[in-house]
């Protein structure tokens, strides 16, 4: 899928999901200059995906064609992010087995969690509990806790902590960190 598709996506789906948003919050979100929109929603105009009920307030209904367009556009974007999916899955596992992990704790009760668990248990790698300080659950383990189980590393699963290094410090102190969103030092690379 081409960032010009994304972009067609992520307007239409603005426009369709809030209450006549405007330009400037339009072009916030597509991360592009407010005259930026205003071509693109001339264009989802001509192709019918797009209506100007009042010339005057500039407010864009998206049309049966659009909402149809955007249903498809989803639909790619899915088999777009499902293929990044399954690429980063074989180059997690690959990962763990490369440096050997047989038994792990993830720290981070987040979903990716939950994602990281069903891959590393496909490998044959024991997760033998999830981990973290900060939200609770029944089947939550605590730092503490970790003193008293086997495991061959901790893999970091919380995406937003990722460079938190204080974190880190700590989570050493129970054992090797695997932290698989860290590039060269940093977990959220600058893309400018």
């Amino acid at each position: 899928m081409k960032a010009t598709e994304i972009k067609y996506l992520l307007l239409l789906h603005g426009l369709a999901h809030s209450s006549h948003p405007t330009h400037t919050e339009l072009a916030s979100t597509l991360d592009v200059p407010p005259s930026l929109v205003n071509r693109y929603l001339k264009r989802l105009a001509r192709w019918d995906a797009v209506r100007i009920p009042d010339q005057a307030k500039g407010k864009y209904e998206v049309t049966p064609k659009g909402e149809a367009l955007l249903a498809r556009a989803s639909w790619e974007f899915l088999a777009f992010g499902a293929g990044l999916v399954e690429q980063l899955h074989r180059r997690a596992v690959t990962e763990l087995q490369l440096q050997n992990v047989r038994k792990a704790v993830l720290y981070g009760a987040t979903p990716l969690a939950r994602i990281i668990e069903r891959w590393a248990t496909e490998a044959g790698i024991d997760v033998v509990a999830v981990c973290d300080e900060e939200r609770h659950g029944r089947d939550v383990a605590r730092l503490d806790d970790l003193k008293t189980l086997e495991y061959d590393a901790i893999i970091l699963t919380d995406w937003e902590r990722a460079e938190d290094k204080m974190l880190a410090r700590l989570l050493r102190q129970f054992g090797p960190v695997i932290n698989p969103f860290n590039i060269d030092g940093t977990a959220k690379p600058e893309w400018r």
